[in-house]
Formats: C-alpha cells, structure tokens, sequence
C-alpha cells in the first residue's frame, strides 16, 4: 500500500475531518471513500473500472456510513456554509 500525495486543501480538509470524527486521517480518507457512494453515480465507476475487485469495493458492496458521521452531514435543506 502506498501513501497518497495530498494537496494543501485536501491534506487540511481530511486533517479537520479526522478531528470532527476523532479519527485518524487514514481513518477518515477510509469513511469518506466508504461514504462515496452515497454522492457518486456508482453505475458509472463500475463500468469504468479496470481491475474488477468488486467484493472489496464500495462502489459495489454499498456505502458504509458509520453512525458518528451522521451528525456531521447537512440537513436536506440547509447551505454548505452557514
């Protein structure tokens, strides 16, 4: 496995991230790509994709949404910055 190489902006947004959810920042990169399918059209990553590990993948085995992100997430009718 290898370390990702992060911009400035994605390195600070996972960090405070991390800090919201009291995990680490692997950790947190782990929820938000688990959470991925929720925001994302996985019909299309599916048919895209090149080495087809689907039972290891989120695109196909469904979302993962850990109970404490749930306070995290914006109302349905609420701004992204308030």
């Amino acid at each position: 496995m290898y370390g990702p190489n992060l911009s400035e902006i994605t390195a600070v947004s996972v960090r405070r991230f991390a800090w919201a959810m009291n995990v680490s920042m692997g950790k947190a990169i782990e929820i938000i790509v688990r959470a991925s399918p929720m925001v994302l059209n996985t019909e299309k990553i599916c048919i895209v994709c090149k080495d087809k590990k689907c039972l290891v993948c989120a695109f196909k085995c469904g979302s993962f949404l850990p109970q404490k992100i749930i306070p995290l997430l914006h109302e349905p009718n609420s701004t992204a910055n308030p």
